[in-house]
């Protein structure tokens, strides 16, 4: 089918995880107003972690029974807090990947608010310094509790930095079998790479085909969204720690700390092309060298790849994941 008889565009590489149940959601969201959907969007639930403070987490769960063995967990992008574009990346990439298990996505944090998590002075300084596993501790001993064995976890662009992490940490409790990565910054040259690898995102909504997103990209509530973001950057303390972090390059070194932990580990590398955020460099081809049967990179293309701008395509978003957690639920 072509993109005008789908409804929406998405890279090349995508059609093919296009099937009859991705055309059903598309089918059901394609309804859906944004006042529709933020009637029923689940509040940011604070999870407990071993060390009595609590992180929070958006818990979506599957509707009847559902398989309480599995989860995945979903990591946002830098300085997202939980707001209506999370709600919809996460109900639409959980409905299409897998609908019968639970998603816990866990958020960041936002301009004068620390409700996603809190991190002390010295955690602070470690994070500043590279090292995500203070924040990723505190993922990890959340969903310990939550009576999980087998885990899938994914992220896009700083979500994809710290999912890992939290694989590097270890659990006695559950085994990571997959991870998704998409776009996490894997370079020394952050800004001048991350200026480089966007551009405008309208024509990225539109192919999402979905009116609810482009409500959502409206102004002038898009411009009050991307001050905050501006905002959130600049004067929250974990978000000024996490900028500071993704300049360091540990990327490829917790994936193979990650393999350490969980040696049967599917690991998938995605990245759009334009972006220079996650290049097949040689510290890629280091890690896919050395780990052939764990790890590959994907690059996509075509008309609706829009560099690092496509995570904005909720229907792209919810395929890559798709891409890189396939078999997770029979695994």
């Amino acid at each position: 089918m072509s993109a005008v008889e789908l409804g929406f565009k998405v890279p090349d590489e995508l059609y093919p995880l296009v099937d009859d149940h991705t055309l059903e959601v598309f089918e059901k969201w394609s309804r859906c107003s944004l006042d529709d959907m933020n009637s029923e969007m689940p509040k940011l639930s604070l999870l407990p972690t071993s060390r009595g403070r609590k992180i929070g987490a958006a818990v979506l769960l599957p509707k009847g029974d559902y398989d309480n063995r599995r989860a995945i967990a979903l990591v946002t992008s830098y300085a997202q807090k939980w707001k209506s574009v999370q709600n919809l990346i996460g109900k639409i990439t959980q409905e299409i990947v897998a609908p019968e298990v639970p998603f816990y996505v866990f958020t960041n944090n936002g301009f004068l608010d620390n409700s996603a998590y809190e991190l002390n002075d010295q955690e602070l300084q470690t994070v500043a310094e590279g090292d995500l596993r203070p924040l990723a501790e505190q993922i990890v001993s959340a969903l310990e509790g939550q009576g999980v064995d087998q885990i899938g976890l994914t992220g896009y662009s700083f979500g994809g930095s710290v999912v890992p992490a939290v694989a590097r940490v270890g659990s006695d409790v559950y085994e990571v079998t997959h991870m998704n990565i998409d776009e996490a910054p894997n370079t020394a040259k952050l800004i001048r790479d991350f200026r480089a690898s966007t551009n405008d995102g309208g024509s990225v909504t539109r192919d999402s085909g979905l009116p609810v997103s482009a409500e959502i990209s409206a102004p002038p509530g898009i411009w009050l969204d991307y001050a905050a973001f501006i905002a959130a950057g600049l004067f929250n303390p974990s978000n000024r720690a996490l900028r500071k972090s993704l300049g360091h390059q540990r990327l490829m070194t917790d994936i193979k700390g990650a393999l350490v932990e969980y040696p049967s580990m599917v690991v998938k590398l995605g990245s759009v092309a334009g972006s220079k955020l996650l290049e097949l460099d040689e510290s890629v081809k280091a890690v896919t060298s050395a780990y052939p049967d764990n790890v590959r990179y994907k690059k996509y293309t075509g008309s609706a790849a829009h560099k690092h701008n496509t995570g904005d395509n909720t229907m792209a978003y919810a395929l890559m994941v798709k891409d890189g957690l396939r078999n997770f639920t029979s695994s």
